[in-house]
């Protein structure tokens, strides 16, 4: 990483690049090993806890006739969990009916009371409208959160096309939890400006302005926050930025402190108070 700069500006997916439905895939496909040479940013705990999914097939069910399905993913340990995986905008709106029908399908009715796998919406982060508001229309009336994960993806690179690729994950409606310390990349002049949230059972952290008031029910819009993520293996991190849309995603060096001021983007919040 070029010392002289340490915050590299990285580009989203189709400026520079492309990434298909296919090449998600195969990250969960290779979960447990080069995650089809993609560096993973902002993925909970639970997620990475999970290591080599179960092999990919089909499955049989009836209703008035016999028909099959195939999940994109399927894990049963450390937790049992079924993944629908969505890269395109026109298919978004079918995931929740796609997951919620192969939890069902997937499930142990042989017991009392029967045991299902928890479903999981891995979306992309630019298609997010539809999923967003029926699981907050959910979440609302009383569906618990842990038995329904939804995850959004931002996919980037540098600039070139050419150099290390990475997938930033955000939990939009996991738990934010206060603390009074910014993770490191973070300039103290943001900081001092801002409120910092830990997002819980992840490596990442949200920072609003002091003066936006937050409920914690309701799931943050990249517009709204700077959103940080460590990137898994590595001491480095994702800082998405607000800008005007699509927000700016920067990758930064993990030994900076917060005094590193000179290299930084401006403040992303209007006029930035020096004291």
């Amino acid at each position: 990483m070029n010392a002289k700069n340490p915050w590299i500006l990285l580009e989203e997916s189709n400026r520079t690049f492309s990434t298909s439905e296919r090449d998600l895939q195969q990250v969960f496909d290779e979960w447990d090993g080069k995650r089809g040479g993609w560096c993973i940013a902002g993925a909970p705990r639970w997620l990475l806890a999970c290591g080599s999914p179960c092999p990919r097939g089909r499955f049989q069910a009836r209703n008035r006739t016999s028909y099959a399905f195939a999940p994109d993913a399927i894990w049963k340990s450390p937790e049992f969990l079924v993944f629908e995986l969505k890269r395109a905008a026109k298919s978004e709106p079918s995931a929740l009916t796609e997951v919620l029908h192969h939890a069902w399908k997937l499930g142990d009715h042989s017991v009392t009371p029967p045991i299902h796998p928890t479903p999981v919406i891995l979306a992309s982060s630019a298609d997010s409208a539809w999923p967003r508001a029926a699981l907050r229309y959910l979440f609302h009336y009383g569906f618990k959160t842990d038995r329904l994960r939804y995850i959004e993806a931002t996919y980037l690179a540098t600039g070139d096309g050419n150099g290390e690729k990475y997938i930033l994950l955000e939990e939009p409606f996991a738990r934010r939890v206060a603390i009074k310390t910014a993770p490191p990349p973070v300039p103290k002049t943001w900081s001092e400006q801002c409120r910092c949230y830990r997002v819980e059972n992840a490596d990442s952290w949200a920072l609003l302005e002091k003066s936006k008031p937050v409920d914690d029910a309701i799931p943050l819009v990249p517009e709204e926050f700077i959103f940080v993520a460590s990137i898994a293996g590595t001491g480095d991190h994702l800082v998405r930025v607000p800008t005007k849309y699509p927000a700016a995603v920067y990758l930064v060096n993990g030994q900076l402190s917060g005094d590193c001021e000179v290299t930084t983007p401006g403040y992303p919040f209007g006029r930035q108070h020096t004291g």
